[in-house]
């Protein structure tokens, strides 16, 4: 089989990096031929070049009409003999859309949808796209229900698929702690962090206004770590006046973009996810899966990962007193905390095996072809 994983997005976030993996993934575990296709000069294509995979480009992301792209690839997928189209970015669905149409519909095509869905898609020009597709995977049942009501779309060809997420390399808490002095002076007695990019949607102001909150009640030389970069400049302007304003300047490290962060995740007594609607929360999973405890908001997929009070705690978005009520509980109750790092690492594994995630894709593949 001859597939093509098409990802013509510019960003490099959870969305991408998916993408990376599937078609790694299938270079390197399976018989079949990969072509990815991406954005030229874009953070995919240095690293589809890193990784030595062949590939083709497009000089931007399609738009809503991209007749003009679909013809001009349409001769280099007809030459490749591709049987499917796996495409992971929402935005790329008109121009698969329109290579199937003006291909015959000689391949299938896959999606991977992990947006959330907020309103109905149900126009001629969605319908169009929509029918176009094969097998529609959603990343959590709840988007499975979302897409279920507000597209045209036959049920049996939408399936859930939970993201698969490989456990953590090994940790060295010795690595950790030398790590960690670059931004603390002396050991601190209780670290939690939050993970991601810093932007408004993912609200990581809450947790400085939580923490401003509870400051006086948390153990002596505590640490709050935001790890990720600013999408917006306003944002870090944002930031730093809630810290300012609660006085934590001692107490949060923005540490910044860090390559491969989740390898310092099980170092921590607390991670959260702040984010006011979050389809996933993929974060969760690998910090989980690292053996600490989690505190998530319960919104979209959330709650399909934490169980509340048995594999973390849920609190409602942009709800403040619950949050420091959560850390506060957290901090305080070693016991309780590593009771739901337990359980949470089980159901991680569990629910969001890697090698039985691929190995259900494979399975879709071969039953579209």
């Amino acid at each position: 089989m001859t597939i093509l994983q098409l990802c013509l997005s510019s960003s490099l976030g959870g969305l991408e990096l998916y993408f990376l993996d599937t078609t790694l993934f299938l270079h390197q575990n399976t018989s079949h031929k990969v072509l990815a296709l991406v954005c030229e000069n874009s953070r995919l294509h240095e690293k589809i070049k890193e990784l030595d995979i062949r590939h083709i480009t497009l000089k931007k992301q399609s738009g809503k009409l991209p007749i003009a792209d679909a013809v001009k690839i349409k001769s280099i997928l007809k030459n490749e003999q591709i049987d499917l189209v796996h495409i992971h970015c929402k935005k790329d669905l008109p121009l698969a859309a329109w290579l199937k149409t003006f291909m015959g519909n000689n391949f299938k095509l896959v999606h991977t949808r992990q947006m959330n869905m907020p309103g109905s898609k149900k126009s001629p020009y969605h319908t169009f796209q929509y029918q176009k597709i094969d097998k529609l995977i959603t990343i959590t049942q709840k988007l499975h229900s979302d897409i279920q009501n507000r597209v045209n779309i036959d049920p049996n060809r939408i399936e859930t698929l939970y993201y698969g997420v490989k456990i953590p390399e090994h940790f060295s808490q010795a690595d950790f702690e030398h790590w960690t002095r670059t931004f603390e002076q002396e050991p601190a007695s209780f670290r939690l962090a939050v993970f991601g990019n810093l932007n408004s949607t993912k609200a990581q102001h809450n947790i400085i206004e939580a923490l401003g909150n509870i400051k006086n009640e948390l153990p002596s030389n505590w640490k709050l770590y935001l790890i990720g970069k600013f999408i917006d400049p306003d944002y870090a302007a944002v930031i730093e006046r809630k810290i300012s304003e609660n006085k934590l300047q001692e107490n949060v490290v923005v540490t910044g973009f860090i390559d491969n962060a989740k390898q310092w995740m099980a170092g921590f007594d607390l991670i959260v996810l702040t984010t006011i609607g979050e389809t996933f929360g993929l974060v969760l999973v690998e910090a989980m899966k690292s053996g600490v405890a989690v505190i998530g908001t319960d919104s979209e997929g959330v709650p399909e990962i934490i169980d509340n009070k048995e594999t973390g705690i849920l609190v409602q978005p942009n709800t403040i007193s619950d949050l420091s009520d959560a850390i506060l509980t957290l901090s305080r109750d070693e016991n309780f905390r590593n009771q739901l790092a337990t359980a949470g690492k089980k159901k991680a594994n569990r629910l969001f095996d890697y090698e039985r995630h691929y190995e259900r894709l494979l399975q879709i593949y071969e039953e579209l072809t």
